[in-house]
Parts: C-alpha cells; structure tokens; sequence
C-alpha cells in the first residue's frame, strides 16, 4: 500500500448482478469484460440489445439477436436455444439469418455467467454452439479514508463512480461486480496524495453447467438415438466419466469429450408410454453445477412440405439425372422421417424415394428422352405424402405419369400434404438436325474450292451453337468455323477425279451424324470448238460475221482461262448508181471479204457452277479480198493482209456463250478505204471435244 490516507474496506454480500454492455454486444466464448465483442465462431453470433448493465436478478427482459450462416437446407430448420440460468422466449426468425428473442436473468442476485447453447434442429448430428452472458452482481462497499477523499472501486477492470469521504472519512461505494472476480481494488486520493488496498473477494458459487438435447422428438422405438450436449464452464474441465447424465426412460452412454463440451448418446427404452422423457445432468465434486431438460417422445406429426431439386437443368437426352430433394417438416420446422411419398412427372422417369434420414427424402429423375422433349421445356414434379393405408408396391402408374413409391412402399390416392418443382429440360448438347447450302450450287470435279453452309438446329427449332466436325469423303475439307449462332461455314477442295463427294456433319460427343451425298458437275473439257455468228457495227454499215475457234483449257488459276485460235468471216458490201445522161446509167458493187486469223486469251472473271463471266482480248492478222463490178466493166481485185486487235467480254451458261466485241484493223486499197473501228455482238455454242 502506497502512504496516504489510511484505507479500511468492508465488502457486505448483498449482492445485486448486471452487465456493462454497450448496445448490441456479441458475445462469446472468451473470458467475458464489460466491453467485450466476441464472436464463437464465422457460423453464430448473438447480441444483446441493451446498453445498460444487464443485472442477475432483474425482471426486466432483454432482446437477444443471433445471426447464423445456413445453407439452403439448414435455413428451413428452426434455431433452438437453451440455457442454464434464466430463460429465453420462443425463438423469432426476422429476416435470413437473423432470429429474435428476449432473455429473463435469472432470480439469484449474485454474479454468474449464463451459458447459452444455440444449435439448428437438424437431427442427432446437429452442431451444438456455446455462449457466455456475464451477469454482475451489485454491492456497495465502505471504505475509511481521510475526510474529503475521492474514492473509487476496481472489480475486473470495472470502475465506479467517485464517490467524496464525509467528515468521518467514511465513503459508501457502490459498484458492479463480474463473475469471476477473486479481488476489489479502492483507490483514495487526496489532493497529491494516492493510496490504494486490495480486498479478497469471496462469491458464492454459481451453476457452471448447461444442457442441450437434440432433436427435440424422437421414437422410443429401441433403434432411434438423440445427442446430448453437455458444457462446463470451468478453467480445467473434468474427464466425461464426472460428467453424470441421468434420463427416467432411456439409456445414457458418453461419446466424446472436447475440452468442456462432452457429448452423450440416449436411446429412449422401447414401448415406453411416457411422452416426455426427463434429462438431469450433474458433475461430480460440483455440489451447485446442475442441469435438466427434456425430449419429447413419438413422431412428430408432418405439416410442411418442400420439393427442390439439386439443379434445374437437365439436358433431354434420356440419361442425364437429377436428384430431387423433398424435406417433410413438423410446425417448428423439424424434419418428419419414416414418411410415405410419392412423385409423378409426366415426361422422365422417377426412382424409387428414398428415406435419407432428418425428415429429407430424394429421388433420382432421368430425363427424357429427346424425341419425348417438351414444348414448353419444361417438366413439373409432383409430390405428395400420402397416409400409409393402401400398399401399391415401390412404384404405381397413374395415367400417363410415371410414380415412384414411397420410402415405406405405401401410398395411397389421398395425399395430405403436396409439393412441386419445375425442372427446366434443356436440348441435348448435340442437333437435333442440320442443313447442307453449297456456295455454288453445282461445284465441278476439276473447280475450285467451294464454300459449305451448315446450319444445326435445337429440339425446339432453334438455330443453337455446338462443336461440329465436318468431313468429306473423296475430297478435303478445312474446320468449320461458326459465323452466326449455328451457321457454320467451311471450305471443300475437290480432289479433280472423283464426282461423288459425301459429307459428314458429327458433334463432339459422337452423338449426332448426318451425311450428305454431292454429285459434283463432270470435269471440264480442255479441248473445245466454239461456233459463232453474229454481226459488227461499221459507220454506216452493219457487217454480218461468223466463224469457228478451237479453244483450249489449261489446269491453271482454277482452269479459268481459254486460249482460242480461230478465223471469223464477214462481209461488206456497197451498191451505187450514176446516171450519165438520158439514156446511160452506170451501177456500181463494192465488195470487202474479211478473215481475221485471230489469238484470244480469255479469262472468268466471275465463275459459279456453270455460269461464267469473263473477259479477254486477241489480236492477228486479217486477210481481205475487194472487188469492184460496174455495168459496164469488172475492176481488178485487190487482196491483202492488215493487223487486228480485239477486246472482249461475254458470258456462258454451261454450252451457250454470248460476247460483245472492240476491234480494229485498217482495210485500206488504192480503190476503197473501210472502217478501222467495229463494234460486235455474237452468240455461240461451244462442244467439248477431250
């Protein structure tokens, strides 16, 4: 003790308890302080809507919140809640993961901690938490010290508030006590002058022992088994074997033992008429650590159904499975086992139901297949329980829809409680048929690449993208590459010899195939006769012409030239009359015989199938022969050879050919003088020769 003023401490044991909490505290597991925020696990936290001490003893009811991570399953089933001091109300589910109840401090006034067990009724196997509530307990300790003094009381890092010394030096305190404070400390000040003494503190002992017991209903049927959950809150926890667990109707046996949370296996006795059964708990050496509760015995009656399968989707191939998952619960959630259920689907087939325990039953759909696919995509599963009256065996045909049998292999056509779930059927990951557009139409044996169009279809008609394969039989084919959702577009090079061509469109899975047989137009000849005729534009005149080539193909550029050598004859003629006089007129006959020996180079410009357009130009030599005849005398003929040029442009649709022409040559004598520049048009017909 530091010199001052001299300190005389007296602790009375009336004591009154609460809690220093700030609003909404979580609290765990740790060694409890007034200002503590702790957290059991990521799973549970509870808060205590309160900012005010929370006192032993109190009337007053404080709001508890807990909010619990679940899954989809677990989200249906209740939170229980159990304690070993006080009591809770009834657990309210206010929003997902969140749940509300109020807590009642128990009457004894003096510190102690209330231990909490907070768990989902999922069945023997459900994972039990522990949590503190420290409860203070309330006193007033005197204290002598010098008059005027300011006086304050430290138990467990809790501080009073200053109180002054009266003229006696006597100074009443009043403070909070937390559990498991062994020391108070009073600090005296005067002016500069500090002094301090520490009081043993001496509390009565408290219940350090709670309960929890799940499920909360089970069968006395000799087989059936509940978990009891026991913890004891103390710094070295005991070995199981001084953990004793009594019930009035069934059999105890330990489990497992982690740190202080034992755990206990019951098995109520078999055709036993109680309808409770009674668990008293006790620790052997611990005069004041008790704990009860019970387990209602029978089956809970089912009043809620749920039907959800694993996934929505299913592909309509006739082998892909679903598990469908049906939950059967009694009003506060519990599941409901040993239950007859039945389900229908009207396209599919359904399994045999199967019991899996905790109230959760399930069944494997296969889906149909795809010539069975639904319009809608759609597939509805209807579940029913039925009350066990009329055995039917493990499956029943109703109609058109496929039953599977109830878990127990009853069923009745009375159902007491139903549920659904929509399955989505997808197509199966394959076409359910492809179309073939060749780019062009007809393409020839020796012609170039042409283009395949592929377009792949769903069930429901739909154009819809898979991994396609196409191959070609006499021929070679490049990968399809899709430009559109299911258009695919591939090119095919012929090999120049075969003309049957079979193409073959599979998917990835080996599961779709579909052919297609082309017959390719017969190669072309390279040896060709072209006959032509037709007529040229001269200033004034129009020139008659007609001729023949002999044309050859080579196997260049895709065999889109021609070289043609050939002669085409054409014919002028001119008639004049002059007359002399009264009785002598004098005619005159002009007459110009062309032959233009000619070499055209031509080439397709644009070629599909059988229909080309192309252009080419040529040039040779021209021999022509003039002759001039009057009425009275024949002129001398004239003959010569002048050079030509032509430029040309025309089509051809399979033998049938027809060309505009340009050309040139300068007919010129000492007694006429032609046009050098002709304009043309002419049509033919071409036979292949080799």
């Amino acid at each position: 003790m530091s010199s001052g003023p001299h300190l005389a401490l007296g602790l009375g044991l009336g004591l009154a308890l609460g809690l220093a909490l700030g609003p909404r505290l979580a609290l765990g597991l740790a060694p409890p302080t007034p200002s503590q925020n702790a957290e059991i696990d990521e799973e549970v936290r509870m808060e205590l809507g309160t900012s005010s001490p929370l006192l032993a003893g109190s009337p007053q009811k404080v709001e508890v919140r807990f909010h619990a991570n679940a899954t989809a399953d677990e989200v249906r089933r209740p939170l229980r809640v159990s304690v070993n001091v006080g009591r809770f109300d009834p657990v309210e589910h206010v929003s997902p993961g969140t749940y509300r109840t109020w807590f009642t401090p128990p009457a004894e006034k003096h510190p102690q901690i209330a231990l909490v067990a907070v768990w989902r009724e999922t069945g023997p196997l459900a994972h039990v938490e522990f949590l503190r509530i420290p409860l203070f307990g309330r006193t007033r300790l005197p204290v002598r010290t010098r008059q005027g003094a300011q006086v304050v009381v430290v138990a467990g890092g809790v501080r009073s508030a200053t109180v002054t010394a009266d003229k006696t030096g006597r100074a009443i305190v009043p403070f909070l006590v937390p559990p498991g404070v062994e020391r108070v400390v009073a600090q005296s000040s005067y002016q500069s002058i500090r002094s301090e003494n520490t009081v043993k503190v001496v509390m009565p002992p408290y219940n350090r022992l709670t309960l929890a017991a799940t499920p909360h209903t089970i069968e006395a049927n000799g087989e059936a088994i509940a978990t009891i959950h026991a913890f004891y809150d103390v710094p070295n926890p005991p070995s199981i074997d001084r953990i004793k667990i009594t019930a009035d109707g069934g059999i105890v046996e330990p489990a497992s033992a982690d740190g202080a949370h034992y755990q206990f296996r019951l098995r109520p006795n078999r055709g036993t008429q109680a309808r409770k059964l009674k668990l008293t708990a006790r620790v052997v050496g611990d005069r004041v650590s008790r704990a009860e509760t019970t387990l209602k015995l029978g089956v809970p009656a089912p009043e809620r159904m749920y039907v959800e399968p694993e996934a929505k989707v299913v592909a309509a191939d006739g082998e892909s499975t679903l598990t469908i998952k049906m939950l059967v619960t009694d009003r506060l959630g519990l599941g409901v086992a040993g239950l007859a259920l039945t389900a229908t689907v009207a396209r599919g087939e359904l399994g045999k139901i199967k019991d899996t325990g905790l109230g959760e039953y399930e069944v494997t759909f296969t889906s149909p297949q795809p010539a069975a696919y639904p319009k809608s995509g759609e597939v509805v599963l209807h579940a029913a329980l039925l009350t066990p009256a009329t055995p039917v065996g493990d499956r029943t045909t109703v109609g058109d829809r496929t039953t599977g049998g109830g878990a127990t292999g009853k069923a009745t056509h009375k159902p007491s409680l139903q549920g659904r779930a929509t399955i989505r059927i997808v197509p199966p990951p394959w076409p359910a048929r492809v179309t073939f557009a060749l780019e062009p139409e007809r393409p020839a044996v020796d012609g170039p690449d042409f283009g395949v169009h592929v377009k792949a279809y769903d069930l429901a008609g739909r154009p819809a993208s898979y991994s396609l394969t196409l191959e070609a039989q006499g021929a070679r084919a490049k990968p399809l590459h899709e430009i559109d959702t299911g258009h695919y577009v591939a090119s095919v090079s012929p090999n120049g010899k075969t003309q049957t061509i079979k193409l073959v469109v599979t998917d990835a899975e080996a599961r779709f195939r579909e052919e297609r047989i082309l017959t390719l137009a017969p190669p072309t000849k390279t040896w060709a006769l072209r006959f032509r005729m037709g007529a040229s534009y001269a200033k004034p005149s129009l020139i008659p012409a007609g001729g023949v080539d002999v044309c050859v193909r080579p196997h260049v550029l895709a065999s889109r030239l021609n070289l043609c050598a050939g002669a085409l004859v054409s014919r002028l003629t001119a008639n004049h009359s002059i007359r002399v006089d009264d009785r002598l007129s004098v005619t005159t006959k002009a007459e110009l015989i062309m032959l233009p020996l000619e070499l055209r180079l031509t080439i397709d410009l644009i070629k599909t199938g059988q229909v080309a357009v192309y252009a080419g130009l040529g040039g040779g030599l021209s021999a022509y022969a003039h002759r001039t005849n009057t009425s009275i005398d024949q002129a001398e003929v004239e003959r010569g050879v002048a050079p030509s040029a032509i430029l040309m442009l025309g089509t051809s649709f399979e033998h049938v050919f027809v060309e505009a022409t340009a050309s040139t040559t300068q007919y010129s004598g000492e007694a006429f003088d032609a046009p050098s520049l002709m304009i043309g048009a002419l049509a033919g017909f071409r036979v292949d020769l080799l």
